[in-house]
């Protein structure tokens, strides 16, 4: 069993991302061998052991595998175990089954009989027996009686022509009889194994928005015999979704319910994940022009599209004073506000999308109109005497007095020092932010 996860290095432009791990399975591979039975006269040379492999050793593995018996040459008639063996490998699930040696009563019969060791593929199996004699022909009068009941001289008769057969997984054993008017009988036993055929379940990934109801990517199931499929045998595998709705954008699991183990099948399950994406919002904008007046303004926005209650809220503003995009401003001009961030205990589930137009927002100060607060006034004096000074304020920058001889004459800074009758005139000079005033 291994896990897997991605990882995605942070930049400038966004940060760091590592998925949850993701479990799969590297199964084993099945591997079945199975000794033949072998046979030989009394006296004669053993006969070479042989085996029958189920399954694919991989280019490059060594198993080792080993075929031995305990019979000799001039063992005494009787049956001796065949034992089939292998090196032991964490790659492989090997099964053994082993064999016997038979040594006849005289020389005649050697009879070679394979079992069958194989996964579900809805064909029908059976037991091969093959008679030659001591020279390696064909022992033409032989026949072989099959059943599944053990078979000796007194019942080999009942015995069938061909073997019996398994479709379905698992065990049968198949007896057989060989006879012939030349030679002595030869009775063994061979297995037919069927196993459990693996299918892959896998759940299918899915993606939906916040707020939306959960959802999964459906399910897949592979390794089917070929004519059947899931719903030919009324499988209807089930998903469970671990999120619930209005639970924090991210990822989720989706895992396959266990099917019941029965039947020519053994199910290996992968699971698939829900991503959970933040929803897009809308913004909407309030004031788009102000009159200037000395004090900081402001163009706050709001968040259009939260769901469940969730107070989502403008967590950030774009700044640019080259470019004029702020939201807030003294002076007078046009300025664009463009929010950025969100903010809240729910701000994570949401986002405003890439290229949003409702982002953005054109707003500006117009240049207000000055006044005087108090108007400009100045006290005559007696020439000698100290000047008086003129007074007077305006709502917005500081006053200039300027003085002439005459209402409509020239006006200058310089104040008067003769006597006589003058005019004083206070200016305020126009600025970006306010007009001239006098």
């Amino acid at each position: 069993t291994w896990y897997m996860r991605a990882e995605v290095a942070g930049t400038a432009d966004y940060d760091a991302l590592v998925s949850a791990p993701v479990r799969f399975e590297i199964a084993r591979a099945r591997l079945a061998l199975m000794a033949d039975d072998v046979s030989s006269a009394y006296g004669a040379p053993l006969a070479g052991l042989t085996y029958v492999m189920s399954g694919t050793i991989r280019a490059g593995d060594n198993l080792n595998i080993r075929v031995t018996t305990t019979a000799r040459a001039g063992s005494k008639v009787g049956e001796y175990p065949i034992s089939v063996a292998c090196d032991a490998n964490a790659n492989y699930d090997v099964s053994l089954t082993n064999g016997f040696y038979f040594v006849t009563a005289a020389a005649g019969l050697q009879v070679t009989a394979a079992g069958v060791s194989t996964v579900y593929d809805g064909a029908a199996h059976g037991i091969s027996v093959s008679v030659r004699d001591a020279s390696g022909s064909a022992v033409k009068d032989a026949v072989v009686y099959y059943s599944e009941q053990p078979l000796d001289s007194g019942n080999y008769a009942a015995g069938a022509a061909v073997s019996p057969t398994l479709t379905d997984a698992g065990t049968k054993t198949v007896y057989y009889y060989v006879e012939s008017g030349r030679f002595a009988p030869v009775s063994g036993s061979k297995d037919i194994v069927i196993r459990k055929k693996p299918v892959r379940v896998t759940a299918g990934d899915a993606v939906i928005t916040y707020g939306e109801a959960p959802a999964d990517g459906g399910v897949t199931m592979t390794g089917f015999s070929a004519g059947e499929t899931a719903a030919s045998l009324g499988l209807a595998p089930q998903l469970t979704v671990g999120y619930a709705r209005y639970q924090d954008a991210g990822r989720y699991p989706i895992s396959v319910q266990p099917l019941p183990e029965n039947g020519n099948y053994t199910y290996l399950y992968t699971g698939g994940t829900l991503t959970v994406q933040p929803k897009p919002v809308t913004l909407t904008w309030t004031n788009s022009v102000f009159t200037y007046d000395g004090v900081v303004k402001r163009v706050p926005a709001n968040v259009k599209g939260a769901v469940n209650g969730d107070i989502v809220t403008v967590g950030g503003y774009r700044t640019d004073e080259a470019q004029n995009i702020r939201n807030n401003a003294v002076d007078a001009g046009t300025y664009t506000a463009v929010a950025e961030t969100l903010a809240g205990p729910k701000a994570a589930n949401y986002v405003i999308p890439a290229g949003e137009p409702t982002a953005t927002h054109t707003w500006s100060i117009k240049a207000g109109v000055n006044a005087f607060v108090s108007a400009p006034s100045v006290i005559g004096w007696t020439y000698g005497e100290t000047p008086s000074l003129p007074t007077g304020s305006a709502a917005y920058g500081a006053p200039e007095f300027f003085y002439s001889a005459s209402r409509d004459g020239t006006y200058a800074a310089a104040q008067p020092v003769h006597a006589g009758t003058y005019y004083m005139k206070a200016v305020v000079p126009a600025t970006a932010n306010y007009g001239l005033l006098e």
